[in-house]
């Protein structure tokens, strides 16, 4: 892998697994999402999903072609999709007071 690929890599993760990893173990969230998270501990979860499908799929560009690349990418697809429906459902029904 080209180091581009390996700063997109770390850039990823930081992103994603820092505040994730944050709101899974304390219950922390960024300001600005306090008012509208309902359950910080499972977005976090949610948000650590699509850092790890984001990773994988960029761990996945940068393999040669091949039938297995497919597979992994759908899975890394997959597992996106599923972390943004965790964010999503942790979010539930809130209302914002005006």
């Amino acid at each position: 892998m080209s180091a581009s690929g390996w700063v997109a890599l770390g850039t990823v993760s930081a992103i994603t697994l820092i505040p994730g990893g944050a709101a899974v173990l304390g219950g922390w969230l960024l300001p600005r999402l306090r008012d509208r998270v309902q359950s910080p501990r499972i977005w976090g979860l949610g948000l650590i999903l699509v850092g790890l499908g984001l990773s994988i799929e960029v761990l996945d560009a940068h393999r040669p072609d091949s039938t297995l690349r497919n597979t992994i990418g759908l899975a890394g697809l997959y597992i996106l999709i599923c972390g943004f429906c965790v964010k999503k459902w942790a979010r539930g029904s809130v209302v914002r007071q005006p």
